[in-house]
């Protein structure tokens, strides 16, 4: 791969370098025949195609030339060129709001650089952990509705979590303005539609989370030396929640009245 390929977004900023590079883009994609559709169509790149339709060598130039190429796609992997892992220093700046793409890279992150197989030319399905990956990887690279160039789908849910942590917003609450930002945006969009399906659909992180009873007024935590007793040491309250179950009836496992959601920064 090469190692400056920034020309792929400098469109506006360098017309003469883009011309160039997409030249040399297509001349690539087009030598390797295993990665076109048997008629000499290769995949198109550009942001509406995603690398997910066949075309022409004079639609590819024609799309690309007009929309610009995907976000993040200086790693020619669906024309065939080998996987690479990116680092953070050759992230590219985005030519229109001049941000950094990071969501992509934080997949990569978690999966690791070696784990990472270009879906489509896989022998045999995915297992279920390698399938989260590539999830996660579509989640990252897919716009939140069609030609939207402000969230993908993965920034989005990523930023409501943490909008609903910050201001203890509610679940309810939560559905209630997924649901009407889902019905404001176009048909074909990629908005979750309530808390559930959001914390499913980033489950795929696999970030890890451990979940620690505490006091129901906040009192203390039921930790470490602590982690054993039934009622809070300053205001007497009950580790647990009432027991209503009828008399004789099979016993349930004790529920606790208030539990701490933690997130380690260490395995």
């Amino acid at each position: 791969m090469s190692d400056n390929r920034s020309w792929m977004y400098a469109r506006y900023n360098d017309r003469a370098a883009f011309e160039t590079g997409l030249e040399s883009f297509l001349e690539f994609a087009i030598n390797q025949t295993a990665y076109t559709d048997g008629i000499g169509n290769i995949r198109c790149p550009c942001r509406k195609c995603k690398n997910k339709v066949f075309a022409s060598v004079p639609t590819v130039r024609e799309h690309v030339t007009r929309r610009g190429f995907v976000h993040n796609y200086t790693n020619w992997c669906y024309q065939g060129e080998a996987p690479v892992y990116m680092p953070a220093e050759h992230t590219i700046m985005d030519e229109d709001d001049g941000s950094y793409r990071n969501y992509q890279r934080m997949v990569h992150d978690h999966a690791g650089p070696s784990n990472y197989q270009d879906p489509t030319n896989l022998e045999e399905p995915p297992n279920p952990d390698a399938q989260q990956i590539y999830d996660m990887l579509n989640a990252a690279d897919s716009p939140l509705y069609p030609d939207c160039d402000t969230y993908s789908q993965l920034s989005w849910m990523t930023q409501m979590m943490s909008i609903k942590v910050e201001n203890h917003m509610s679940e309810r609450c939560f559905n209630q303005i997924s649901e009407m930002v889902q019905k404001a945006l176009p048909k074909d969009n990629n908005c979750p539609d309530s808390f559930y399906s959001t914390k499913r659909n980033l489950r795929g992180l696999g970030l890890p989370v451990e979940k620690i009873d505490c006091c129901v007024n906040n009192c203390m935590l039921y930790w470490g030396d602590d982690s054993e007793l039934e009622s809070c040491n300053f205001c007497g309250a009950s580790r647990y929640k009432e027991n209503l179950r009828a008399s004789g009836s099979r016993r349930k496992k004790r529920v606790a009245a208030k539990q701490m959601h933690y997130f380690p920064l260490t395995p």
